[in-house]
């Protein structure tokens, strides 16, 4: 939208000069014009998606990015809000701005792949400023950037050596209301400690829609438990173990879609604001521990108001999900697979419960050819184990010879 120019100040001080092109106002009014004729057809309508509130949420968006002074005063609220050790936000000069110039200090550094090379704990340090930065915005300060695109960062050494991490371009953010942030940090935490917290009253209080919600109410709580396992996992937690997608499809199967659909349209920017974090991390090889920096970012006493906080009732009751709701203190934690032979353990194996859905991988091949000689399906095993929310069941004993094989959840 605009072209960015390094300048001085006649005191001597250097600053960014960022200037809108030309018409730009006009080309981007005829994109939205465009969008709006877009149809809701395919997946959009199979699914519910409410496209026009995706098309309305753009068209806003698009338009607080084309006023400069609007980013200005987003940017200064930014930098009053968000207080992470390491990172610079860049200060504006409103004397010297208007709707289609914003001038801010320059902030000097490298793009994100040039820091592949820095040493390990400067990247450590680079990686947690990036997610404390996320996790305060979200959970504390209710202002989110929304465009992670490494272009608008900048990385160096400030004093003494240690990383700072300059995040520029507020033209594109993302507030959450106080109501929204403490269902969001109830669902979290409640997954970390398996509590009896109602995963689908958080939802509806994040803006979901819980009747669409009410189909897959059971499975919501493993569902977290995917979405929320770099929160959950104690110690550095490495990102390409999380095998989201493939878990997310394990458990919902299409009706991610229909999960997705249920979610309100600002979402998608948040959902962004996530997955750039992860390319992030990604690019910096490094892991870190999400759930210690998650702790540092929101604090004991937000921590402790989360646990107290009490979602909002459902309409209807908890029974409107056409049974009882699901908690996290309903979930198996481990899938367990004990091999005997005469009496005597010979094989003793726990894994995390969501391995569950990997069941067929996991059964040795002789025993995986017996079952399937019995007529038993270990596919159609592990889609009810996942069906049922990843409850503590039973899923199969078997004798093989002299040996006697049990799997179960727990």
């Amino acid at each position: 939208m605009g072209q960015v120019h390094q300048a001085t100040l006649l005191d001597g001080v250097n600053v960014a000069v960022k200037i809108q092109y030309p018409d730009i106002a006009n080309a981007v009014e005829a994109e939205m014009r465009l969008a709006k004729l877009l149809p809701g057809l395919g997946p959009v309508r199979r699914w519910g998606f409410d496209f026009d509130a995706y098309k309305r949420t753009l068209k806003d968006n698009m338009d607080r990015e084309l006023d400069y002074r609007s980013e200005l005063e987003r940017q200064q609220c930014y930098a009053m809000l968000t207080s992470v050790p390491g990172l610079v936000v860049p200060k504006v000069y409103p004397q010297y701005s208007s709707r289609t110039v914003l001038v801010q200090s320059w902030e000097s550094g490298v793009p994100l792949d040039s820091t592949v090379s820095w040493p390990l704990d400067q990247r450590k340090e680079i990686a947690r400023i990036l997610v404390q930065t996320l996790f305060h915005s979200v959970f504390v300060s209710g202002m989110v950037h929304g465009d992670p695109h490494v272009g608008n960062m900048r990385f160096r050494r400030g004093a003494g050596g240690a990383p700072e991490v300059a995040l520029l371009d507020y033209g594109c953010t993302v507030e959450i209301e106080e109501a929204v942030r403490m269902h969001f940090l109830k669902l979290v935490v409640g997954c970390i400690d398996g509590d009896d917290t109602d995963p689908l009253a958080c939802f509806a209080g994040m803006g979901f829609d819980h009747e669409k919600l009410k189909p897959i109410a059971p499975v919501l709580p493993a569902l977290c438990g995917a979405l929320f396992e770099p929160f959950t996992e104690a110690g550095p937690f490495s990102l390409k173990y999380w095998a989201l997608g493939e878990r997310t499809d394990a458990l919902l199967g299409e009706l991610k879609w229909w999960f997705r659909s249920a979610g309100p349209a600002n979402l998608l920017l948040l959902m962004r604001a996530f997955q750039g974090l992860v390319m992030q991390l990604n690019t910096l090889q490094v892991v870190v521990s999400w759930r210690d920096i998650f702790h540092e970012a929101v604090g004991p006493a937000l921590l402790k108001k989360a646990r107290a906080y009490q979602p909002r009732a459902l309409p209807g009751g908890e029974e409107a999900g056409g049974g009882a709701v699901r908690r996290f203190s309903a979930l198996a934690r481990y899938l367990k697979v004990r091999v005997t032979e005469k009496g005597r353990q010979v094989v003793a194996v726990t894994m995390p419960a969501e391995q569950a859905s990997q069941l067929k991988s996991i059964v040795p091949e002789d025993v995986a050819l017996k079952i399937g000689d019995l007529g038993v399906d270990i596919d159609a095993i592990a889609r009810r184990a996942c069906d049922s929310g990843l409850v503590p069941q039973a899923l199969f004993a078997l004798d093989v010879g002299e040996r006697h094989y049990r799997v179960w959840l727990e």
